[in-house]
């Protein structure tokens, strides 16, 4: 995908389209560009496939973006999601994963638990740019934090 730096908007319904799409999905799961998260059958219409695939940039996912294919029988009806465009960035990380774990605690505080491990992905800001950035679950006690006793309404 190329083009704008921001998202790039996939809503496949069209023949055209749909063949299009499916090409590019296909050959980016073959590249490891697209990685196949889930796969799962409609109970209700068992030919029926719907397909949830991750975008990644040179191994690294990109937050956010991904794309579903629903297909019944290998025939694409409809293939949708969001995806960014090509990227230049490194994805080498000036911060090791042990570090950022440490950052995350700091972050949520004394008792703060780290429910998964750090996950080093591409994030997309809001102006278009991408961003490396570590990624974890972090369970964080309330007690601590001082609440406002009333709240506006």
């Amino acid at each position: 995908v190329q083009g704008s730096r921001g998202a790039v908007s996939v809503r496949a319904t069209t023949i055209s389209e749909l063949r299009t799409w499916d090409t590019f999905v296909t050959e980016g799961s073959r590249s490891s560009a697209l990685r196949l998260r889930s796969e799962q059958r409609d109970p209700a219409l068992p030919a029926r496939t719907v397909e949830r695939f991750d975008q990644f940039h040179d191994g690294v996912k990109i937050w956010g973006a991904d794309i579903v294919r629903d297909s019944e029988q290998g025939v694409p009806h409809s293939i949708f999601g969001q995806l960014s465009p090509a990227l230049t960035l490194s994805v080498e990380p000036s911060l090791i994963a042990s570090a950022a774990r440490e950052a995350l605690l700091l972050v949520g505080g004394t008792e703060s638990l780290l429910l998964t491990e750090p996950e080093l992905v591409i994030l997309r800001l809001d102006d278009g740019d991408h961003r490396l950035t570590y990624t974890a679950v972090v369970s964080v006690s309330y007690t601590h934090l001082k609440l406002p006793t009333t709240y506006p309404v």
